[in-house]
């Protein structure tokens, strides 16, 4: 547990205020909000981000003077969050697999503790950490429901299930999932009404919880220019489902599906796609409680997976203003993707043969030719391919020139083979199945902490100690930022106990003697005195 902390939290020093200058930014403003402060000036254009992220971060507000020490807890909370993963996980896989050795539980645990998606989000102040452990723990919630059919495991799945939804909305299908399991329960005598009635009030009252307070959120901003909220909603997307229903949108669709299992392909070192490959052939094996959970990870993953198609599908009009990260863009599936790697580690340790390695041979062939169609196909995007920091798990596959996701298929394809063959020759000793795993947790570690080193601290620039000057030392007089830079999002962040206002470049003229103006490029004019520069950013006072 130690060790997974620290890889979870190595370097949270270095980082200061939110780096993801949209997304990040907004679960703070909306905590900010909440403890009484008003960041609505620098707000210009607000996709809607939910907020149950930001309930988490509103205590900071209290606890803490300063900003960067607000990130920092933060950071440390991500940390504290890769454990909770680790011990449901293990707690989970004991209850499931009961005549599993506990050391082997612990393995499977780590290493799916450790998927390179967790260790790259935990780098950030973001909602992806929360959503993780949430819905781990609603795993864990459900296998005690399906095995008591406790009342109040009934109201704690239910809860964690609309939890998730108020932490990102994306996370829609998880009370579509729990409402048709519900359904199901009942239907085959395994729950009464009332239970019923517990296992769907407290997710719906969460969903309607989040419309709430989107209200409330969207009445205490309207002082922000061009708020906008709606662009994240599910709502706003159905425009799209239309255009899929279009020969065009049929055949992008697909694509941009095939291209999602390209990454969980890639980013589990194929881990990923045999645990789908488990937990559909169980589907038909199982009965009682085991199938009712593999039931509902199975519409889980699908309901995910088909949000994020929808999300990231190209429409037929605009196909080439399409980046091709987003034909891989694999982050809104992440937060299902654990469950479906431990199956596939439970699949591939339960019983290695010759056979097992032969039919995953068979797979990969078949996994490397969808992955050259879409290969092929994306030559329509953008070139651009992993330019977005939100795909730990494949960021790599343009790392190294002169190679691209064809090479990296076959690479991560032989080294899977490769470690398979190791299982299968020492399948009858359980230390070849804990090296197996160790073996998988170092190849996630590799990739995630390389995305965060090389990624993650590439956006990490922007404060060099100019804006904890500006926090320390700066009076009670207004502070103005320009409209078209981003040290605005920097500047509200570290003075966030006043409201930052926005000028555009031909307003300096007219600003009141005694205020301050923060900017990213050097600025001549008789009113101003340069007070702190770091050679990036320049605050000026008006004279």
């Amino acid at each position: 547990m130690a060790g997974i902390f620290l890889v979870h939290v190595w370097g949270f020093w270095k980082y200061d205020v939110p780096i993801i200058l949209v997304d990040e930014f907004f679960y703070w403003e909306h905590a900010a909000f909440f403890a009484g402060y008003d960041w609505s000036g620098v707000i210009s254009h607000a996709p809607w981000y939910s907020f149950g992220y930001s309930l988490l971060l509103l205590p900071l507000f209290f606890v803490f003077e300063y900003m960067s020490s607000m990130y920092h807890a933060a950071l440390l909370m991500n940390g504290a969050m890769a454990i909770g993963i680790y011990l449901t996980v293990r707690t989970l896989l004991g209850r499931l697999y009961p005549s599993t050795a506990w050391s082997l539980r612990m393995a499977i645990a780590a290493a799916v503790s450790l998927y390179p998606a967790y260790v790259g989000q935990s780098k950030i102040a973001w909602s992806e950490m929360a959503i993780y452990l949430t819905f781990w723990l609603l795993l864990l919630c459900l296998e005690r429901l399906l095995e008591t059919s406790s009342f109040l495991f009934c109201l704690l799945t239910s809860f964690l299930a609309g939890l998730t939804y108020l932490i990102h909305n994306r996370m829609l299908a998880i009370i579509l999932a729990l409402s048709l399991l519900a359904v199901l329960l009942k239907w085959t005598g395994r729950i009464s009404w009332v239970k019923l009635q517990a296992l769907l009030l407290p997710a719906a009252i969460l969903y309607l919880g989040n419309e709430w307070g989107r209200n409330v959120l969207e009445a205490g901003l309207t002082q922000a220019t061009g708020l906008e909220y709606g662009l994240n909603d599910v709502g706003n997307r159905i425009w799209k489902l239309k255009a899929f229903f279009t020969p065009d949108g049929i055949g992008h669709g697909i694509r941009t599906a095939l291209g999602e299992l390209v990454y969980v392909n890639m980013s589990t070192f194929t881990l990923g796609i045999l645990g789908l490959c488990y937990v559909i052939r169980e589907l038909f094996r199982r009965q009682g409680k085991d199938f009712f959970f593999l039931f509902f990870v199975a519409l889980a993953f699908l309901g995910e997976w088909g949000i994020s198609t929808l999300a990231n599908m190209p429409l037929s009009d605009n196909i080439g203003e399409k980046l091709v990260t987003y034909l891989y863009y694999g982050r809104y599936v992440d937060a299902v993707l654990g469950v479906i790697i431990m199956f596939g580690l439970v699949y591939v340790l339960g019983n290695p043969s010759w056979l097992l390695l032969v039919k995953i041979l068979l797979g990969n062939v078949v996994a490397f030719a969808v992955t050259l169609m879409i290969h092929l196909y994306s030559g329509q995007f953008k070139n651009e391919l992993m330019k977005s920091m939100c795909i730990p798990g494949m960021w790599y596959a343009d790392r190294v020139e002169g190679m691209n996701v064809i090479h990296f298929t076959l690479l991560i394809q032989a080294v899977t083979l490769l470690l398979l063959f190791g299982l299968v020759w020492k399948r009858r000793s359980r230390q070849g199945r804990i090296l197996f795993c160790a073996a998988i947790s170092v190849l996630f570690l590799v990739v995630g902490v390389s995305y965060s080193v090389i990624r993650i601290e590439a956006y990490q620039r922007p404060k060099e100690g100019i804006f904890r000057w500006a926090e320390r030392n700066l009076e009670e007089a207004p502070v103005y930022c320009l409209t078209d830079e981003k040290a605005k999002y920097y500047a509200q962040a570290e003075l966030y106990d006043r409201k930052i206002r926005m000028i555009d470049r031909k307003e300096i003229a007219r600003l009141q003697k005694g205020c301050y103006l923060i900017v990213e490029k050097k600025l001549e004019g008789d009113n101003l005195s340069l007070c702190q520069d770091n050679k990036r950013y320049y605050i000026y006072q008006i004279i």
